[in-house]
């Protein structure tokens, strides 16, 4: 089964979204190297990873809504699920774990969708749509500013273009953040 069309997803792009697993919720970013599978790099210390590990399934949840990113770090008792899936999701891949491979202290997880439901197609999460508008506001303060004060802006716009380029490579946000 490949990843549907209808999520919009673009290969070599990172998302963030809520992995669930064995009832716990956890953000997450993932990768499409291609359109057949997802991989992401866990933490091997985390709860998620043990959970990946000894059950070998999970579902990706598509959604934009920040407080759910937020519930599912300090108020998991918020979240609502419908089966393995959150209730609040607009689209969800549910996963079998192919692989795995020791990237010191992660794992980079390989899975195959297996499932999907797309209820309204997901606004994207990706990192570097933010960072650009973050770059553009701290460009702005620049002129106005000196000494530590624009070495911190310029550093925080270097950042936000090393960051913006591993996670959105060949984007609008990409070429917004260079020429800052």
């Amino acid at each position: 089964m490949r990843i549907p069309d209808e999520l919009g997803l673009r290969r070599g792009w990172i998302y963030e979204v809520i992995l669930t697993v064995s009832g716990n919720a956890s953000p997450v970013g993932i990768l499409t190297t291609d359109f057949e599978s997802i991989e992401m790099d866990i933490y091997k210390t985390s709860t998620v990873c043990k959970d990946i590990l000894e059950d070998g399934r999970y579902v990706i949840n598509f959604v934009d809504d920040i407080g759910i990113f937020y519930n599912s770090v300090f108020e998991k008792q918020m979240l609502e699920f419908e089966g393995n899936h959150l209730k609040d999701a607009d689209a969800f891949i549910e996963l079998d774990l192919r692989k795995t491979r020791d990237m010191g202290n992660r794992i980079r997880i390989n899975a195959i969708p297996t499932g999907f439901r797309v209820i309204k197609t997901p606004v994207l999460v990706n990192r570097a749509r933010y960072l650009s508008l973050e770059s553009l506001i701290a460009r702005t303060k620049i002129p106005h500013v000196s000494g530590e004060e624009r070495e911190f802006l310029e550093r925080k716009i270097r950042e936000n273009l090393r960051v913006g380029r591993r996670v959105a490579p060949g984007s609008e946000f990409e070429r917004i953040l260079e020429k800052l």
